[in-house]
């Protein structure tokens, strides 16, 4: 016959059940997703700034952050966007990638008047792990993709070769 295990023995372990989800932050994720799959500029929604999984910003405007050294290089892709519709902004180690575009056109056929607005924006910050040389920097627009050499302000020695002899 086996002997069970008194039930004080025995730990069960409870899970935390996720916070519930409203309906309109379950329609603005299901939004946010459709619009990155067409390569829309997904709205911001401060309703689900908790919910990273959920988009942002960053299914809009996919970037790349490389440390390269002496310094950081920043890729973000910006279609549609002029190089004069773009502000970068440096304060310390954080950096801010803007961009808005502002189009109105009319025209007047047989009588009508036709008028459409459009407008898309987007907005990036990062935390880099030190301070960059905010006046040094660098930035360019090529094909739609914004190029950003931010210079370190300490930047990371190269590693010198050491020989060691063998005894």
């Amino acid at each position: 016959m086996s002997e069970k295990a008194p039930a004080q023995n025995q730990k069960l372990a409870r899970r935390a059940a996720p916070s519930p989800i409203t309906f309109d932050q379950a329609f603005d994720a299901l939004w946010h997703r459709a619009q990155a799959s067409l390569g829309a500029f997904p709205l911001e929604s401060s309703s689900l700034a908790a919910w990273p999984e959920f988009g942002g910003f960053a299914l809009g405007t996919p970037t790349d952050i490389v440390d390269a050294g002496a310094s950081y290089r920043i890729t973000a892709e910006v279609p549609g966007f002029a190089k004069d519709q773009i502000e970068i902004k440096v304060t310390g180690n954080v950096v801010e990638i803007s961009g808005e575009d502002k189009t109105e056109t009319s025209e007047t056929a047989d009588g009508y008047l036709h008028r459409e607005r459009s407008q898309s924006s987007f907005h990036r910050a990062f935390e880099l792990p030190e301070p960059v040389l905010a006046e040094s920097s660098k930035a360019k627009v090529v094909n739609g993709v914004l190029e950003l050499e931010l210079p370190k302000q300490t930047p990371t020695p190269q590693p010198a070769e050491t020989r060691i002899p063998v005894e």
